[in-house]
């Protein structure tokens, strides 16, 4: 008898269906439903975008090329305060970049997975697809020439790659120096042509097309710095060690001396120069 009821529950349990288990977590957001939602592609490029910290201190310079020419023999810092020495004096940097490392990789892989699932996305129209896929390859491009500037030919990578590939697959070789900017000014050339000239007030800071040009001649400037001076070292400095291994010391003093002869000379001559516009006395100066 208790095996009969038995029987019977198990079927009564069995007559349900168990889709009622099958449900979509509530904490995280599916692939699936990235691919198939405009307003969570657009997060996705946002936070593609969010990664680009190093466009806020682009031209500054206080962050790291100030700190690292003074921590290096290209320059002196006066002051010891900045954390990056403090940095350096706990043993946290090393010749492996330690806290400087910059390898954006993990950005290259969200641009290059972004380029791959957009293809298939039903979502977007076409037309859409493009300006979308322009936004991306801008901030695939910037990235590596944030790194290109910062350690010369690296590994350019478009695919988004699998962590299970094959070890040969994912050690990629590194390319040359001006194959990069040649990459990132062929992508400028590209989306330069799909790319808006402005944006609505609900994308401002987007790249339009006038920025995709400006990024191509900024890495063609690099590049052409490169092929005209990457040869020679800048300002003559070589020349200047040469001659202090070679010229005796007392020669050298005396050449110190007299360029410090000149720059009071010219110290003085526009302290003059200034006295005389303030007494109002230059006409002499107007007529030159």
């Amino acid at each position: 008898m208790k095996t009969k009821y038995f029987i019977y529950l198990l079927l009564f349990c069995g007559s349900f269906s168990c889709d009622i288990m099958d449900k979509a977590p509530l904490d995280i957001i599916s692939e699936e439903a990235v691919w198939n939602d405009k307003a969570l592609i657009n997060s996705y490029i946002n936070g593609v975008y969010s990664e680009l910290d190093f466009l806020i201190r682009d031209g500054y310079g206080y962050e790291e090329v100030d700190p690292t020419s003074g921590l290096s023999d290209e320059g002196r810092q006066g002051r010891d305060w900045h954390p990056l020495y403090s940095t350096w004096k706990g043993g946290f940097l090393n010749k492996d970049g330690g806290l400087l490392e910059q390898w954006r990789y993990s950005t290259i892989r969200k641009t290059n997975e972004f380029l791959e699932k957009i293809e298939t996305s039903a979502a977007v129209s076409e037309s859409e697809k493009k300006v979308l896929a322009g936004k991306i390859r801008y901030a695939r491009a910037i990235t590596y020439f944030f790194m290109v500037k910062r350690y010369g030919g690296i590994p350019i990578i478009t695919k988004a790659q699998s962590i299970d590939a094959p070890m040969e697959e994912l050690l990629v070789s590194r390319d040359k120096e001006i194959d990069v900017y040649d990459f990132i000014i062929d992508e400028m050339d590209e989306i330069a042509k799909d790319l808006p000239e402005s944006y609505g007030s609900d994308e401002v800071g987007y790249p339009t097309k006038y920025a995709a040009l400006a990024l191509k001649s900024r890495a063609a400037m690099y590049a052409a710095s490169i092929a005209t001076w990457g040869k020679v070292q800048i300002n003559g400095l070589v020349e200047f060690r040469q001659m202090k291994q070679n010229v005796s010391g007392k020669h050298l003093m005396m050449l110190l001396k007299k360029l410090s002869i000149l720059n009071l000379l010219h110290y003085i001559i526009r302290i003059q120069m200034i006295k005389l516009r303030i007494s109002g006395n230059c006409s002499w100066m107007r007529t030159m």
